[in-house]
């Protein structure tokens, strides 16, 4: 799997300098804090604690909001490619049913499919690789589709025919579905959102702590540090062609095995028929 992309390289620097500008932020405030402290009255210290704790919870609010959307979309795009591999492995399995030669012919395109899908998760960031892959599997569907017709037209009772093109229906359905779901982000006003009010908590804290008077690594590293993750997590979780955490495309890469093993067999059982 390669981990280093342009599109990873850019993920990374945007969480790197959030990470910067979150130590930095606190760092700032912090000193200013400090210069203040001489001058600042006990109520306005007090107010600051308050601001500073209604900031720290809505930032752990939003995290949670934003940690729990993102993590939903991630499970919904394992259980596609789950889904997905199932649908094409029930395909293939039907397609066996089908006269000659459209047996044949289903089977050998449902291979050459399932190629494309893997290579489509392997595009990660590459937008080309990923549009390529997926106009080769439409033109795939296309073709199985109106191989699929003939076929239902002229055995319009058989049981088996129909069943073959219920699933090959779904596993049609499954894969605009999975396209979308690459595109089903966090909105980017949330994203916002989120960035600005750990800034200002960030900050807050960072002021907070100069008004005592007293630097504290919980305050100005630990907890910018460990809040910046946070939302590195969140970030990662919600870009599926992105970062470290992805959606493992074991399932089709078995379906894929299942099937190259599957057209060895028949073509060593050639020579013998």
């Amino acid at each position: 799997m390669k981990l280093v992309t342009m599109g990873n390289a850019l993920l990374y620097l945007g969480i790197a300098t959030f990470m910067v500008v979150l130590l930095a932020a606190a760092e700032v405030a912090f000193r200013i804090g400090r210069r203040h402290e001489p001058r600042t009255p006990e109520p306005v210290r007090s107010q600051v604690v308050t601001i500073q704790a209604a900031m720290l919870g809505l930032l752990a609010l939003l995290l949670a909001f934003t940690l729990s959307m993102a993590e939903r979309r991630f499970s919904a795009r394992r259980a596609l490619i789950v889904d997905e591999a199932n649908a094409i492995g029930t395909t293939y399995l039907r397609a066996e049913f089908l006269p000659e030669p459209a047996r044949s012919e289903s089977r050998e395109m449902l291979r050459r499919y399932v190629d494309q899908r893997v290579a489509f998760y392997g595009a990660q960031s590459d937008e080309v690789q990923t549009l390529e892959t997926t106009s080769a599997a439409q033109l795939l569907q296309a073709a199985l589709w109106a191989r699929a017709t003939d076929t239902a037209r002229a055995n319009p009772e058989s049981e088996t025919t129909k069943l073959y093109v219920a699933s090959l229906n779904e596993m049609i359905d499954l894969e605009g579905k999975r396209f979308a779901a690459l595109f089903a982000t966090l909105p980017s006003t949330i994203v916002v959102l989120l960035v600005v009010v750990a800034v200002v908590a960030m900050a807050s804290t960072g002021y907070s702590s100069g008004l005592t008077g007293r630097r504290g690594a919980l305050a100005l590293r630990v907890v910018p540090a460990l809040v910046g993750l946070a939302c590195a997590v969140v970030l990662d979780l919600d870009h599926p062609r992105l970062g470290l955490i992805r959606a493992p495309d074991v399932a089709m890469e078995r379906v894929q095995n299942s099937v190259a093993k599957d057209a060895s067999v028949e073509i060593d059982a050639d020579p013998v028929m």
